[in-house]
């Protein structure tokens, strides 16, 4: 992990003036505590000095942490660079404070830079350590957050890669039993096979211009459940009624890409294909709270009436797997007995609509 130069530094300075302001405050509560006068020029020159020589010791301990990393170096190379390091700060802070002082005239010190040295080596290596340990510190958690990040966006590339050959096994899927549907009039109403290819290709454009999406607005996926079940109304004729109720608030609701059509096939496919009556497909779909629930059901089914005899085909067990891919343990799909000799099933998955969807991706 890397830091801007800029940010780096304001990020010292910063550090220092809070420290040295803090510094101060406390010297002049302690003095006024104790009833002594404060000396604000020799505490204003501490307080200065104690800026310049710090904050270019800090950035200076800083890039050399960088430049001599332990990671690449190993501990043993680096610690004695920095404690080389630490050494060079004590002398360089020893010797500014007594020349600096001197010269100014605030604060004479007695003795050699030596013994300046040795004075101020506690202080000194404290604040060279504490420098340290922040930048470490700072590194590690910028490490830390880089790798979830990582991990997270190596997931969902995992999670898209799966979810697109999920997708990509339902379209063979749906084509060969359109198809089939197609070739089931072509002889004796070949203009409604005209209708229902001239659909096929519709429905065909408008998914591959939705193709790498992950979800949809339930209105966008609607549209193409619209196509679809046109191509099967004019199989079917009058045998098949479609009933779709969908609330207003729910129409911009984040849903995978093709999840109705598989469900639509699969209540037409197992009621209206297997009675020769008429027969109605229901579908409807309203928010409840922070939840979306959407019911497919069909009328018409008798032989359906218990779901422990239905099976899951291609349709509804990708469906379930492409649920299990986005949401893990946050969504519903249950099958169960529908009024009139039918089947429903009802999917309820967590409410988001496709523009916070499309901004969290």
């Amino acid at each position: 992990m890397t830091h801007r130069p800029g940010r780096l530094f304001g990020w010292i300075v910063a550090g220092w003036i809070v420290q040295t302001v803090v510094a101060a405050q406390a010297q002049v509560w302690y003095l006024a505590s104790a009833g002594e006068p404060v000396p604000w020029r020799d505490l204003a020159y501490l307080s200065v000095k104690n800026l310049l020589i710090w904050i270019p010791l800090s950035l200076g301990a800083v890039k050399l942490a960088k430049a001599i990393d332990y990671r690449r170096v190993g501990v043993i190379k680096a610690g004695a660079a920095q404690i080389a390091g630490a050494a060079i700060a004590c002398v360089v802070d020893a010797v500014v404070d007594v020349l600096a002082g001197r010269s100014v005239g605030l604060q004479v010190w007695s003795g050699t830079i030596p013994a300046a040295v040795f004075r101020q080596a506690n202080a000194n290596l404290f604040s060279y350590g504490v420098v340290l340990a922040i930048y470490y510190a700072v590194e590690h958690a910028a490490a830390s957050r880089d790798r979830l990040t990582r991990a997270a966006r190596l997931e969902a590339q995992l999670t898209r890669a799966r979810l697109d050959l999920l997708r990509m096994q339902l379209q063979p899927h749906f084509l060969f039993n359109t198809l089939h549907g197609i070739s089931a009039v072509v002889f004796d109403r070949p203009k409604d096979a005209e209708r229902m290819l001239t659909r096929l290709g519709d429905l065909l454009r408008v998914s591959a211009a939705d193709l790498g999406r992950v979800c949809v607005s339930l209105d966008e996926e609607l549209a193409v459940l619209e196509a679809y079940l046109d191509i099967e109304r004019t199989r079917f004729q009058d045998r098949l009624t479609v009933a779709v109720e969908v609330a207003p608030e729910a129409r911009s609701a984040a849903v995978p890409n093709l999840l109705l059509q598989p469900l639509v096939e699969n209540a037409i496919k197992h009621g209206i294909a297997v009675h020769r009556g008429r027969g109605e497909i229901r579908l409807t779909a309203e928010r409840h709270a922070d939840q979306l629930e959407i019911v497919i059901a069909n009328r018409g089914a008798e032989s359906l009436a218990d779901p422990a005899t239905f099976r899951e085909g291609v349709g509804l067990a990708n469906t379930r797997q492409r649920l299990t891919e986005l949401y893990r343990e946050r969504f519903r799909l249950v099958l169960r007995p529908a009024g009139a000799g039918g089947l429903e099933v009802r999917v309820t998955i967590p409410f988001q609509t496709i523009d916070e969807f499309e901004r969290a991706e």
